[in-house]
């Protein structure tokens, strides 16, 4: 039922959004967990939002370094655009995100780049 809304939405989806649309068939915990093991498995990656926390998009194929048994290694180097007006949040997946490199001891994990604006059908 998660991955169905996911495949019918066109953006990114906070937790609150996804209780509104799927309803009282499952309860907030049992859709953080859904949520949380299907990021662990590659299947969606999350995206930082100033006003939700995380939101919540599919991963497509160029979800490059996961593997099979490697959970947490899945990589995003695309941009995410949040429209001020609808307030969506799109992965603009021909849009990278450049490498770069970081100062001696530090350890990159993870890279996010959000721009905001307003999207093209509130433009």
């Amino acid at each position: 039922m998660v991955m169905a809304v996911f495949l019918e939405s066109g953006s990114a989806l906070a937790h609150g959004e996804l209780e509104r649309l799927i309803g009282h068939h499952l309860d907030r915990v049992t859709l953080y967990r859904t949520l949380k093991t299907f990021v662990d498995k590659g299947l969606l990656h999350s995206i930082p939002d100033k006003k939700e926390g995380s939101k919540y998009a599919l991963c497509k194929d160029e979800c490059h370094g996961h593997s099979p048994g490697e959970e947490h290694n899945h990589q995003h180097n695309h941009l995410h655009f949040t429209c001020r007006s609808c307030n969506g949040t799109y992965c603009l997946e021909n849009i990278t995100i450049p490498t770069f490199n970081l100062p001696s001891g530090y350890r990159l994990e993870e890279a996010s780049l959000v721009a905001q604006g307003l999207c093209d059908r509130c433009a």
